[in-house]
């Protein structure tokens, strides 16, 4: 697919390996996000070590896994959360400001291929927060007793999320003539959504609850 959509391979490589950046900054970059990545692990895990050592009663070792799990989830959310409007709400807004998107709009390329391979690389982008979480989320869920069942469901709610969150915020880069404008309307469509899907969630548990 990467090879078929030559804006998709635009999109990846803009933000993976930026034009602006030399050879030397790209390794220093990886090399800080790998160091950050350990430290970030070690720090958890030596966090939940000394959490562990003031449990006494190793029948709640399992319960305290289990929390953070819990924890680990709730991040991954609020990072989906942020993650496609730090990019994607821009990404047609800012051609039109350089006056570019006529003339990609005028290529070969169809109106699909230029929208998928946009629209694409962002869901990649966003959900990369879940593969950073995801050796320490297993570790956590498995010591916490959580069932496979159970995660899968998770990862698959957080990846609908993140996949719904990019469409909007793509939807507002291409309604918006300015870049500000679409961050602006992406942001509140984010909020719609939060808002939106926990009155759901609370109306559903009170209807529950009645019944």
């Amino acid at each position: 697919m990467t090879r078929e959509n030559p804006v998709l391979q635009k999109e990846l490589r803009s933000i993976f390996f930026p034009a602006k950046q030399t050879v030397a900054q790209r390794k220093l970059q990886r090399t800080v996000a790998g160091v950050t990545a350990a430290a970030i692990y070690a720090a958890v895990l030596l966090a939940m070590r000394e959490i562990l050592k003031g449990m006494p009663d190793p029948t709640t070792h399992q319960t305290a896994w289990y929390v953070l799990y819990g924890i680990l989830m709730g991040i991954q959310g609020i990072v989906l959360l942020a993650a496609p409007l730090t990019r994607l709400p821009a990404t047609i807004s800012r051609e039109r400001e350089k006056q570019t998107w006529n003339a990609l709009l005028l290529s070969r390329l169809s109106p699909e291929t230029i929208l998928g391979g946009k629209y694409a690389a962002g869901l990649v982008s966003s959900l990369t927060a879940l593969l950073f979480f995801l050796p320490l989320t297993v570790l956590a869920a498995t010591l916490g007793g959580v069932p496979v069942f159970n995660v899968g469901l998770g990862m698959v709610v957080l990846t609908a999320m993140a996949a719904m969150l990019s469409m909007t915020s793509l939807y507002a880069s291409w309604k918006q003539e300015t870049t500000v404008k679409a961050n602006n309307e992406a942001g509140l469509w984010m909020l719609g959504l939060v808002f939106g899907a926990a009155g759901v969630w609370g109306l559903g548990s009170l209807v529950w609850g009645v019944i």
